[in-house]
């Protein structure tokens, strides 16, 4: 399965979304664009093999973001620097090789 972008724009006062095991295998840049109130984003359990930093950025508002149980091998450099207010991040099951040593910036709440 593929978000492709734009798809969740009508869901402007959306606050949780769950997407836990729908073997999403890719996110579009812009998929979440107009969830600028999203507090929650489970993505749990799919078979995503990267995080793209550009998911992020029209997500100010979220405070927990759970990733775990995916194919992704590395947390690159910055990845999550947009989420300024994140207070919870879940990385758990994952097969990672590798943890940048500027993957967290920005993640002062953490």
């Amino acid at each position: 399965a593929e978000l492709p972008d734009n798809c969740f724009s009508s869901l402007a006062n959306l606050q949780e979304l769950y997407l836990n095991h729908n073997q999403i295998r890719r996110i579009s840049p812009q998929a979440f664009l107009g969830l600028g109130n999203l507090l929650r984003l489970h993505l749990n359990s799919n078979f995503l093999r990267t995080i793209d930093s550009r998911w992020f950025q029209v997500l100010p508002s979220l405070e927990i973001l759970m990733i775990g149980g995916n194919k992704v091998d590395a947390i690159l450099d910055m990845n999550f620097r947009a989420l300024s207010n994140l207070r919870s991040l879940v990385l758990a099951g994952m097969n990672l090789r590798e943890i940048s040593d500027y993957a967290l910036v920005g993640l002062k709440n953490l």
